[in-house]
């Protein structure tokens, strides 16, 4: 069953990437009384947490072409680490892609495109998510990725000259800059 949806549960991951209570790997119950929707709420909890807090720090420290570094080699290892944990296949995907490893697949560019289609009618995207539960008993769960202003050092449409080469040393073939705040970035996606 395909189910798009406003979530209020969501608020888990909406208040993990603001920068409140972060979730860790320690937080993840994964308790059986949690339906399979849970599961993927917290793991995209842990994975966008960590993320935030690795790419805050960086930024805070060391500059944004240090953050660039985070994205290509932290966020590969955290989504290993946050998939290992919780027994799901954990990453982030985008319609216009920084790393062509996280390139859409044909299920997950149908949501990104319907995600657009509402936001361009002016929906809020912030608390909507995908969920569609499979016939084998798996899943599939997305959480859209909205583009906030301190992303935009790096996926904006105007980039700081170092920024600007780091990623044309690291991503030849970037295609994940020129958006604004609010923007639909890409998203979350969780697979079992």
């Amino acid at each position: 069953m395909k189910r798009w949806a406003i979530n209020h549960r969501v608020m888990i991951v909406a208040a993990s990437l603001l920068g409140t209570a972060l979730p860790t790997l320690d937080a993840f119950a994964g308790g059986d009384d949690m339906t399979d929707r849970d599961r993927a709420i917290e793991a995209v909890a842990s994975f966008g947490g960590e993320l935030k807090q690795a790419l805050t720090g960086a930024m805070s420290s060391s500059g944004p072409v240090a953050a660039i570094d985070v994205c290509k080699t932290q966020a590969p290892a955290i989504a290993a680490r946050v998939s290992a944990h919780t027994g799901l296949r954990v990453g982030r995907t985008s319609a216009r892609t920084r790393n062509p490893g996280n390139s859409a697949s044909t299920w997950q560019a149908a949501v990104l495109s319907h995600w657009e289609e509402q936001r361009a009618d002016g929906a809020d995207l912030t608390n909507v998510d995908y969920f569609e539960q499979l016939p084998d008993g798996g899943f599939r769960y997305m959480k859209p990725i909205l583009a906030q202003p301190l992303c935009l050092t790096c996926h904006g449409a105007a980039l700081p000259p170092d920024v600007e080469a780091a990623l044309t040393e690291s991503y030849p073939e970037d295609q994940a800059t020129g958006y604004s705040a609010g923007d639909l970035r890409g998203a979350f996606v969780v697979e079992r």
